[in-house]
């Protein structure tokens, strides 16, 4: 394997990839196109329309992390305080940006004016759809591309929670078979809202059960790079094969999408194998992006949105596009902002909340 440093630099190159593609996806408009002063135009260009696969490319880097981060943990509770002081700081910081934004800058989101309530899922990192059954209120996320943050910490505290009590190999085992029944029972089970059988599924779903083949897929490949093992290399591609060609979007999923998703799976293959692809993905532009990717993905999608849209009037002389550009400078610029400055302050005053909480926990459970 690499040394750790070159290791991390083509790690944070393959998250400058996928929040790339996440990002494009997004201002491309094939959600929200009513607000994009160029509509939908681009919305079913080639790369571009595939661009919301980078998601899967995050759950394979997540893995393949995770797995690693884990070996440096003292146990369960360590791993989650460390997780927490990682993903919180950020979520934190684009919560009160996202959230006074909309509020006081008269930059709503493109699911409209949020409500304080709609703070909560974020902040907690719990699916929406849980805090409305508990409060029986409506509540929606901040934003919509926080989803994903909900799946990341549900796969924290299944896989972490298996590998320490159970060891690596029954980990990854739970995550495949979490994948593979949830996968089999909404492929058997009608997607009918009243249906007795598909409520029960329904917690499955939020929870994000049918991506953690993707999960298992990045642990194996890390595992195998560890252990230099071929065997396990290979059972991780075909892992990753299955997340691909198993996977359902909420339209429905393409042929040629279930190509690209497993062509998705080849890249990250070949990115822990050939050394010009790692050289290449640690260029500086590459790494620099990967290295914000966390908090550039958390407010690119609303704070991007709001100035294509207020930004489209000023570049009347010039091409509609033009806003899309000024708009990704802008969330660079603040995602760069948020990571450089921000996220070490608000790390720093919450690191002795975190303290405490162990020394507590240690004290509670000796």
């Amino acid at each position: 394997m690499q040394k750790a440093g070159q290791r991390l630099r083509y790690l944070d190159g393959l998250r400058g990839v996928a929040i790339t593609a996440v990002m494009l996806w997004h201002f491309s408009g094939p959600t929200d196109a009513k607000f994009l002063p160029y509509g939908a135009r681009y919305a079913g260009v080639p790369v571009l329309s595939s661009g919301w696969m980078g998601v899967e490319l995050f759950f394979l880097i997540s893995g393949f992390v995770i797995f690693m981060t884990l070996e440096r943990c003292s146990g369960l509770l360590d791993f989650m305080l460390r997780r927490w002081l990682r993903l919180f700081p950020a979520m934190l910081i684009a919560t009160i940006t996202l959230f006074a934004i909309d509020r006081f800058a008269g930059m709503p989101g493109p699911d409209g004016p949020a409500q304080l309530i709609d703070i909560l899922p974020g902040l907690t990192f719990v699916h929406s759809s849980f805090w409305h059954a508990v409060l029986n209120v409506p509540i929606h996320s901040l934003s919509g591309v926080f989803w994903t943050l909900y799946v990341e910490c549900v796969f924290y505290l299944i896989f972490a929670t298996a590998y320490f009590r159970l060891g690596w190999r029954a980990a990854i085992g739970c995550l495949l078979a979490l994948f593979l029944i949830t996968t089999g029972a909404e492929a058997l089970i009608p997607k009918v809202h009243t249906s007795p059988w598909h409520r029960a599924i329904e917690p499955a779903e939020w929870l994000g059960f049918r991506y953690f083949g993707w999960f298992a897929s990045g642990a194996l490949f890390y595992k195998a790079a560890r252990e230099k093992d071929k065997r396990l290399f290979a059972a991780a591609i075909l892992i990753g094969f299955a997340a691909a060609a198993l996977f359902e979007g909420p339209f429905g999923t393409s042929m040629r999408e279930h190509l690209e998703l497993g062509a998705i799976v080849i890249f990250f293959a070949l990115a822990q194998t050939v050394q010009p692809l790692q050289r290449a993905l640690s260029i500086r532009p590459a790494w620099f992006v990967g290295a914000i990717s966390y908090p550039l993905y958390l407010v690119h999608s609303d704070i991007g949105i709001a100035l294509i849209v207020k930004s489209a009037p000023f570049c009347a002389p010039l091409p509609e596009e033009m806003s899309a550009v000024l708009a990704i400078a802008g969330v660079l610029v603040v995602a760069w902002l948020i990571q450089r400055f921000a996220e070490p302050w608000t790390t720093a005053k919450l690191r002795p909340l975190a303290d405490r909480a162990r020394q507590f926990a240690q004290l509670a459970f000796a």
